[in-house]
């Protein structure tokens, strides 16, 4: 046999040898139009100033997030107004999944957010005092003050309480909200739902952690004895707005605990009607770092 019939016996049983193949003059020029207009491309970019550089980068950005996709096959064009809102009056902003939250009020204007207070100034025992300035004087050295935290990664988070903030702007600063008697800080605010968007229809359930044994390693015993408390704001926010609540002072409200028999409550979630409230609880609490928690339900103005 001979070497060419040898060749084209190979190809005829699929081995991984193949014959030249040529493309077709159409592909051929597809090709060579596709290499045209990108070798124009890269040379009209290398070309470009820094700051049409620049500009096509915003462009492509502002693209990009205007266009969401929400179903498949379907684009949304949405607009967004981003506004910066002024949190000046507090230490520190909780975002974390424990402490931290915010929650908006039915009526969308007020927002409670969860922060470290601001701590009071205080001066070097070896600063010179300044004249007739008393309060400054009794503050000397009490930057060094031992002041408890929660540890681990919450190390500098002693008090965290809730501030209501009025995002349409027309009360000044923020409003403190007390703690409740016995409760070392709060955390996990909500909003209760419903209402006609009064001030009346302002109330916020949020959870409360007791001060004993110790603050520190919340991060891993996370267990602590701690209750849901219920907030009725309506009353403050409305002197608050009308401008007869001092401005960075405690506001005087009613707060009523929602679960009294029970050692351990806490992550509260309202009922799209505002008359339930769900929670995790135990009635014993634990000794050691984990245990097993039951799903309550409780009612407004009944027991879990």
């Amino acid at each position: 046999m001979s070497a060419g019939a040898a060749a084209c016996t190979c190809y005829s049983m699929g081995t991984s040898a193949s014959p030249p193949r040529h493309p077709s003059p159409r592909r051929r020029r597809r090709t060579w139009c596709s290499t045209r207009r990108r070798r124009r491309a890269s040379a009209a970019w290398s070309s470009a100033s820094p700051a049409t550089h620049r500009r096509r980068r915003r462009a492509y950005l502002r693209r990009r997030s205007t266009w969401l996709t929400c179903t498949p096959g379907i684009a949304w064009c949405v607009t967004l107004a981003v506004r910066r809102l002024n949190v000046d009056g507090v230490g520190r902003l909780l975002t974390d999944g424990w402490f931290g939250g915010a929650s908006w009020s039915p009526c969308g204007r007020f927002l409670t957010v969860v922060a470290e207070p601001k701590a009071a100034p205080s001066a070097s025992h070896f600063a010179a005092s300044a004249k007739g300035e008393a309060d400054k004087e009794a503050t000397r050295g009490g930057g060094w003050a031992l002041r408890e935290d929660w540890g681990e990664k919450y190390t500098g988070v002693t008090e965290p309480a809730l501030f209501v903030l009025d995002t349409h702007g027309e009360a000044g600063g923020l409003l403190r909200l007390p703690l409740p008697d016995g409760v070392a800080c709060v955390g996990q605010p909500t909003f209760r739902p419903g209402g006609d968007g009064g001030f009346d229809d302002l109330h916020v359930a949020f959870t409360g952690w007791l001060p004993q044994p110790r603050k520190l390693g919340m991060i891993y015993c996370y267990q602590r004895p701690c209750q849901i408390f219920e907030a009725s704001i309506g009353g403050a926010v409305a002197r608050w707005v009308g401008g007869t609540e001092e401005e960075g002072a405690t506001a005087e409200v009613p707060v009523a605990a929602v679960t009294p028999a029970l050692r351990l409550a806490r992550s509260p979630r309202w009922h799209p009607s505002g008359d339930r409230l769900a929670f995790l609880g135990s009635a014993e609490g634990f000794e050691t770092h984990n245990g097993p928690v039951f799903l309550g339900i409780a009612e407004r103005g009944g027991r879990p």
